[in-house]
């Protein structure tokens, strides 16, 4: 009879075991973050892994309060399993903010429990004439973290970025050599805020100019402007400016076919002409929208 019992016994706490284990596989009792990044182009096509390079996520509390930060390659921040960014925290809705492609831009160093979300941002700091922007990618997302079977969240990145193809076109008659004619971008945010918006402070862009049979061409990067942003282009020959148009309102003005708020993916085709009576300046193959400018000090 005793050998009964003790088999009994052991049966019972075979069967304990095996309900804890199950129990805790399928309610997991420290809540996760895991998230995986993608970005949709305006197709719908996800290029993600042509276009991000590196990722750095930050992880504020439900009071706002910076947690903790992550850094990650592409791969691993795309990566469909997952990359995990908080483990056995307290229930409640955090806050995470991305940043993808940071390169030329600073991000600042957060103290946790101390730094707050507005003391984030992807920001120049040098303010210095840039050639080309970050490709910059962010998301801002809201989570509710609780007890429950972990779980790999899809967020979608928003591009931070406009692409800007240059051309011009009768150089020559500026009269001046060529290493002499520049492109300003004056006004341009200089970076972003935690939010995704642009920034106050403003940097100057001037492209590298290739030359063309043509003239000069120039495929290049500036960070998120709206048509409300004091953003100024000028055709410079040697010391002098000698065209000048305020480009957010050429784009506001016209039915150019590109809304800079909410199109995914925005390129500027901006063509200059130069003769020998002024400057016409075109976005977007807009012949109607067409701006002619006297050659100013000519």
């Amino acid at each position: 009879m005793c050998k009964i019992v003790l088999i009994l016994s052991g049966l019972l706490l075979l069967c304990s075991c095996s309900l804890t284990e199950t129990t805790e596989l399928e309610v997991n009792p420290k809540p996760t973050l895991t998230v995986s990044y993608r970005y949709l182009n305006k197709e719908g096509v996800n290029t993600t892994r042509d276009e991000i390079r590196s990722m750095s996520v930050f992880v504020f509390d439900p009071d706002g309060r910076f947690i903790a930060k992550t850094e990650a390659s592409g791969h691993e921040a795309t990566d469909l399993d997952g990359l995990q960014l908080l483990s056995g925290v307290p229930a409640g809705e955090y806050t995470v903010v991305a940043y993808a492609n940071v390169e030329k831009l600073g991000l600042p160093k957060l103290v946790p429990g101390e730094s707050c979300l507005i003391d984030l941002m992807a920001v120049d700091k040098n303010r210095e004439t840039c050639s080309d922007a970050d490709r910059l990618f962010h998301n801002l997302t809201r989570v509710k973290i609780q007890r429950e079977q972990p779980q790999v969240r899809m967020l979608d990145l928003g591009k931070r970025y406009f692409q800007i193809n240059l051309t011009l076109t009768g150089a020559d008659k500026l009269n001046v050599p060529p290493d002499k004619i520049a492109v300003l971008f004056s006004g341009i945010p200089a970076g972003t805020d935690y939010k995704g918006d642009p920034v106050t402070a403003q940097t100057v862009f001037s492209p590298y100019l290739d030359k063309t049979p043509q003239g000069f061409s120039a495929s290049f990067n500036v960070y998120r402007f709206g048509t409300g942003d004091n953003v100024k282009m000028a055709v410079q020959a040697g010391t002098e400016t000698v065209g000048q148009v305020k480009l957010g309102e050429y784009i506001a003005r016209h039915d150019l076919g590109i809304d800079l708020r909410n199109d995914r993916d925005v390129v500027l085709p901006i063509d200059i002409d130069v003769t020998t009576t002024g400057i016409t300046i075109t976005v977007n193959d807009w012949d109607d929208g067409a701006i002619q400018l006297p050659i100013i000090g000519k």
